[in-house]
């Protein structure tokens, strides 16, 4: 008897629950792969990640060049290896031989 009753409220409901789950359905697919959905949210967590990185990543190298720059302002064999290597420069009563084979 139970059977027979739930039969019929599923026949007299029958679009009702379609509609529902259709719906349902819908939404679920929209909240997956939406703009705003599941797939959208991976992705920009991703892309947040390797920002992070980016980030960090410039970070120290600002970090390392602000060092730089206070050797440079401040130590003087800094500044005469500098002078040496990049420019070439000699210092006072030093003379430079040049050999050629």
């Amino acid at each position: 008897m139970k059977k027979s009753g739930f039969r019929k409220f599923l026949a007299a409901h029958a679009k009702t629950f379609l509609v529902l789950l259709v719906t349902c359905l819908v939404i679920l697919v929209y909240a997956v792969l939406g703009d705003q959905g599941f797939l959208h949210l991976h992705r920009l967590k991703h892309e947040l990640r390797d920002l992070q990185q980016q980030v960090a990543e410039i970070e120290a190298e600002n970090q390392k060049l602000r060092e730089e720059i206070k050797r440079l302002k401040t130590d003087p064999e800094c500044i005469d290896r500098i002078a040496r290597q990049e420019l070439g420069m000699l210092r006072e009563n030093e003379t430079l031989f040049i050999f050629r084979e």
